[in-house]
Formats: structure tokens, C-alpha cells, sequence
């Protein structure tokens, strides 16, 4: 798409925190954010006008933690072909 630079986050290391299920319990909370932390770095490092993902589970962790707006790829292209 024309105008849209993507900066992928690889590596294995790189986890939202929210594991499924997991994220969702009370008693796992904070060992959810302790696993998210690398990635939250690394994202507000990036400084990023958006997120993309295609996880749900992503999504709402990434809601929760940054001030960036987070959208399904499927969002961006109906960006893209609407104007």
C-alpha cells in the first residue's frame, strides 16, 4: 500500500504477555505484564503512529499498556481502499 512502512518486531522473545488465557486471570496479572515487558519496550521505542496485529489477545494487551492505536490488518486495507 502506498504511504504504509511496516516495522516488524521479530524474535522469539517478543510477547505481548497475554498468553491466551492466561492474561485474563486475576491471579496472573502481573507475571502477564512481567512477560509483556520486552515487548512494550521495544514497541514505545519504535514510536509507532499505529499497531497492527491480527491476535485478538495482542490487541487488548497492547490496548491496556500503550498510547498507540491498534488495528487488524484487515482495518488498514479498509483504510487503504476506502481514502
Amino acid at each position: 500500500m502506498p504511504g504504509v512502512h511496516l516495522e516488524p518486531v521479530d524474535g522469539s522473545l517478543y510477547c505481548c504477555g497475554m498468553a491466551g488465557i492466561m492474561g485474563f486471570k486475576r491471579d496472573f496479572h502481573e507475571t502477564s505484564l512481567h512477560l509483556g515487558h520486552r515487548l512494550m519496550e521495544k514497541i514505545q521505542a519504535l514510536a509507532p503512529e499505529r499497531l497492527i496485529t491480527d491476535c485478538l489477545s495482542c490487541r487488548l494487551q497492547f490496548d491496556q499498556l500503550l498510547p498507540y492505536k491498534v488495528q487488524h490488518p484487515v482495518e488498514l486495507l479498509n483504510e487503504a481502499v476506502s481514502g
